[in-house]
């Protein structure tokens, strides 16, 4: 099953390495993005940072809904799912990913975007993404490592401009 969906733009890192992982007590990781799937030395760099008794997909989102079925039935399966916007998430749920809840990590600064809450900055088009996944009944939170408090997304796009 789907033990955590995040968004985060720096897909494997120090937080998720040391505290995600054993949270979820996840035994896989998928990062859906079509970059970084055809890209073969940043799957390199994920690989070297994954730990070893994880396993490791990197899936393009083609790939990735190709796959959702068998992972959703498997039951031994506990996977961590990552992904840069919410975008891929939205496209997830299209191809049959079901799921209750989405957890935001990080998405950086740059053109275009502001600042929304500590490590998180959106665009529009994040904005709208992240509407229409609470318009689905996604719970949707930003909590940069579990000991964080909850900030719940839903509640403060009640009120973003």
């Amino acid at each position: 099953m789907f033990s955590l969906v995040r968004i985060d733009d720096r897909l494997i890192h120090g937080q998720v390495v040391t505290m995600w992982v054993r949270q979820v007590n996840a035994n896989e990781i998928w990062v859906v993005d079509d970059t970084v799937a055809a890209d073969s030395f940043t799957q390199s760099v994920l690989q070297m940072v994954c730990p070893k008794e994880v396993a490791l997909s990197v899936l393009s989102l083609a790939g990735a809904a190709e796959q959702l079925a068998a992972a959703q039935a498997a039951s031994t399966r506990r996977l961590l799912v990552l992904v840069k916007r919410p975008s891929v998430v939205l496209k997830l749920m299209d191809a049959g990913l079901r799921l209750t809840e989405v957890n935001i990590g990080g998405m950086g600064a740059g053109p275009g975007r502001k600042g929304f809450y500590r490590s998180v900055s959106v665009s529009p088009e994040d904005v709208a993404d992240l509407r229409a996944l609470t318009g689905r009944g996604v719970r949707v939170y930003i909590q940069g490592i579990p000991t964080d408090p909850v900030f719940d997304v839903g509640r403060a796009l009640a009120n973003w401009q």
